[in-house]
């Protein structure tokens, strides 16, 4: 929570600047927010699935980036030529509102005060199978 809030602090600035030390500045302290990201995120994916199937879900994780470096100049270019930097970086600042909002209502402290009656899906809590095929 605190990792994306601060990177959607930064983008803030990289949206509205007006000369390159501000974007700079916001890109590169942004970029350190962000980094948090993936220092968790193999071991979400792995949380998330069972042993014996966490090979292809990790496989994508793996993939994705290795697959940026060569991809993004050539994508960014493309998109660059035909809108703005400021439109590329609210569109950014308003997915990662979004996501910081999604996070904030799963996020299980606070769902517990709020639903008390909805059992959260914490790492040991998790259900074996999918929660449609279950019985009730």
């Amino acid at each position: 929570m605190i990792s994306i809030s601060f990177f959607l602090l930064w983008n803030i600035p990289c949206a509205v600047g007006r000369n390159m030390q501000t974007i700079l500045v916001g890109r590169f302290l942004g970029g350190l927010a962000g980094s948090a990201f993936l220092s968790v995120a193999a071991g979400t994916v792995s949380d998330l699935f069972v042993p014996a199937k966490v090979g292809p879900p990790m496989m994508l994780f793996t993939m994705f980036p290795f697959i940026g470096p060569p991809l993004g100049p050539l994508l960014g270019g493309f998109i660059n030529e035909f809108t703005s930097w400021y439109l590329i970086i609210s569109i950014s600042s308003f997915h990662s509102f979004t996501y910081y909002q999604a996070l904030d209502l799963l996020y299980y402290p606070h769902l517990d005060r709020r639903h008390p009656h909805i059992p959260p899906l914490r790492p040991g809590n998790l259900p074996s199978r999918p929660i449609s095929s279950q019985s009730s």
